[in-house]
């Protein structure tokens, strides 16, 4: 996850929350705070259950609240990943995020979908796509978002199945690993607005499978 997995999906939602009032003129930048948004993982094992947290390093997002598209991404630091065990961190690190060629993982939102009216606190779905260990998967994510005078807050719990992604199984002979891998994101950002016109619709036509 360029960004982590979690972390692109809140964002976008956010944004439209907070931009459904100005949905005609305008078009939404939403900045999350790195320091006050927290990815954590939980992993469950025959012997123990694993918990631990990945950094957020950057999260902007571009959102037009007429139409619910979003461009952007949120990108989480692959290397920052620990659960507190020495070995097992560098063993994630180095065999199954392989972070030396994957430093990043990225969520690349595209569409947002309000499951209620984006005002206070209220429910949205965010469509993606989570880019791991290089490969590019769709998703979409369930967010519980509040806004309030355009500062944002949401959480929101997704399964990524990381084995089936294609990346290493680290289960051994008397340790059986989950395959798939619990995220639960915690963000914060602030939601600032840029009114349409040619400067906007470039931003919109923004290619976000860039790096």
């Amino acid at each position: 996850m360029r960004c982590t997995p979690t972390l692109c999906v809140l964002l976008t939602s956010l944004v439209l929350a907070a931009g459904a009032a100005r949905a005609a003129s305008s078009i939404a930048l939403l900045e999350l705070d790195p320091a006050k948004t927290h990815v954590n993982f939980t992993l469950n094992t025959t012997v123990h259950t694993v918990h631990g947290s990945f950094q957020l390093k950057r999260g902007t997002i571009w959102l037009d609240p007429a139409t619910g598209s979003a461009q952007g991404a949120l990108v989480v630091d692959a290397d920052s990943g620990q659960s507190g065990d020495g070995l097992r961190d560098a063993r994630m690190r180095s065999s199954i995020l392989e972070t030396s060629h994957f430093p990043e993982v990225t969520f690349i939102p595209q569409q947002v979908q309000f499951l209620g009216p984006p005002q206070g606190d209220f429910r949205a779905r965010l469509r993606g796509l989570m880019r791991l260990h290089g490969t590019s998967h769709p998703m979409t994510i369930e967010l519980l978002v509040h806004n309030e005078r355009d500062l944002i807050s949401a959480k929101t719990r997704f399964v990524i199945p990381y084995v089936a992604w294609g990346l290493e199984d680290p289960s051994v002979l008397f340790l059986k690993v989950s395959p798939a891998v619990t995220i639960d994101v915690q963000a914060h950002g602030q939601v600032r607005w840029q009114a349409r016109g040619p400067a906007a619709h470039k931003v919109l036509l923004y290619d976000s499978s860039s790096p």
